[in-house]
């Protein structure tokens, strides 16, 4: 943690944690102000589900693709389509003995194949995804006190997980020669990290 002396009616910027002490110069009403930003409760680790797979039905059945879920990693497949094998006599006419109208021919198992075709077609689903998203987060666990010669006198309110930013303006009163100090602490290894602490910082004169 750094350490740092700040002058009476002068804006300070602190990168990181640390301590910012002011020397009161007399007897009077001060102020601090502050306004932090810290790590914001986020996810650190996202990406699309990777999960495929293809159904085949047979007789020419098409292959059903998988396509997977990015929250969930869940594969949805296609349909397998598949078409009967017509014959090439099956087709409408008429007979030029009898001149009676003839009707196709279609075998029986040509529609059933079909539908197997499309079961085996659409019962193939993707695979799991190996890299679908996880909710890893990111937070602050950030701590603002206010001292006078040692003692605290402020308190800045706790960061919530949806929370980036804290600002507040103290007033108390002091006499000459009191020490003030800010202190930015925290026992978050992600508010120790370079810069993941940003404060402008002043102690004033006056309410």
């Amino acid at each position: 943690m750094s350490s740092d002396t700040i002058q009476l009616n002068q804006n300070y910027v602190q990168n990181g944690l640390g301590t910012l002490t002011c020397t009161i110069p007399s007897t009077g009403n001060y102020n601090v102000s502050c306004q932090c930003t810290a790590p914001q409760s986020i996810s650190s680790n996202d990406g699309a589900g990777s999960g495929r797979d293809a159904g085949l039905g047979p007789l020419g059945g098409h292959p059903g693709a998988a396509v997977a879920n990015e929250l969930s990693g869940a594969g949805q497949s296609g349909l397998g389509q598949s078409f009967p094998n017509v014959p090439a006599n099956s087709a409408p006419g008429v007979n030029p003995t009898t001149m009676a109208e003839t009707t196709p021919n279609l075998p029986s198992v040509a529609l059933g194949s079909g539908v197997t075709g499309l079961a085996s077609g659409g019962t193939s689903a993707g695979a799991p995804a190996t890299n679908a998203i996880a909710l890893n987060t990111v937070s602050s666990s950030l701590s603002i006190v206010v001292k006078k010669n040692g003692s605290t006198i402020f308190t800045a309110p706790t960061l919530t997980p949806t929370q980036d930013q804290v600002e507040f303006k103290f007033s108390f009163q002091a006499t000459a020669a009191d020490s003030i100090t800010v202190v930015f602490d925290s026992s978050n290894a992600n508010d120790k990290t370079l810069q993941a602490i940003r404060a402008n910082v002043s102690v004033g004169q006056g309410f």
